[in-house]
């Protein structure tokens, strides 16, 4: 099994991929919208972690994310995306990145 979500909300682009043993987070927060600062980070909820993470959100399988997900609002994907850094088995991934024009 291997599946991709995108979400979209007022403060950032996400995509989460899904496999049988870990789930991946992506992000894109926007920054300013006159251009400045955006951030980009990485968070990966491996095999040592994953059962703790299910049994928080209350589901049994990575199967059941999917469904769980299509119910959030920006609110519960800034709450996923928090549960998420909190479990993750990989070392936290942040990128700063200059969107000026200058």
């Amino acid at each position: 099994m291997s599946k991709t979500l995108k979400f979209e909300d007022a403060g950032g682009i996400y995509s989460l991929e899904l496999n049988e043993n870990e789930i991946k987070l992506e992000c894109y927060l926007l920054g300013s919208p006159t251009g400045g600062t955006g951030t980009e980070c990485s968070h990966t909820i491996g095999i040592s972690k994953l059962g703790d993470f299910l049994s928080v959100i209350s589901i049994k399988s990575i199967g059941e994310i999917p469904a769980l997900l299509s119910t959030y609002g920006s609110e519960e994907w800034s709450e996923f995306h928090k549960l998420v850094m909190n479990h993750q088995t990989d070392t936290f991934v942040w990128y700063e990145t200059d969107w000026s024009d200058d």
